[in-house]
């Protein structure tokens, strides 16, 4: 079970995809971490370790723990689910007005556009609404579990 990240390189460069998380409860109980950024290397090819708080050698160290969503989407246009990492404002900046205002998310095709370029600090994302889809799949634990242990490494030494 492999997956990758979702990223828009250029300004107004955009992808329709899919959310695949059914609720937005959901994303602050199995998709946001306390995570340090790490090097990827060839034996750990994470870029985040888990904050794990109290005695984190991460924290000692003087590494300033990030809060980090993962939200797992299908990709209609590399047609596989990928990992969008964002910061965790997205849940109430972005997702939280898309689950108020439509019902059933993994059953709507969005359109997600990057308005700013790349390194931008200031980019920012328009989510639109395209079209209703048939939907035959539900977010699996694979994903879940994938995020927990695949996505962040537990310790890199």
């Amino acid at each position: 079970f492999m997956l990758h990240f979702f990223h828009l390189d250029d300004d107004k460069a955009s992808a329709r995809v899919r959310f695949l998380v059914p609720t937005l409860n959901a994303y602050s109980s199995d998709y946001t971490y306390a995570v340090h950024r790490v090097e990827p290397t060839e034996e750990h090819p994470y870029h985040y370790a888990h904050c794990t708080i109290d005695n984190c050698k991460y924290c000692e160290a003087g590494s300033r723990s990030l809060t980090k969503i993962f939200i797992p989407l299908y990709n209609y246009e590399t047609q596989r689910v990928e990992i969008w990492d964002r910061a965790k404002f997205v849940i109430g900046l972005t997702l939280e007005p898309l689950y108020n205002r439509y019902s059933s998310i993994p059953s709507k095709m969005f359109k997600i556009t990057r308005h700013g370029k790349k390194f931008d600090k200031l980019t920012s994302y328009e989510v639109t609404f395209v079209k209703d889809i048939e939907i035959s799949d539900e977010i699996t634990e694979d994903i879940i579990d994938y995020i927990k242990n695949d996505v962040i490494a537990a310790e890199v030494n």
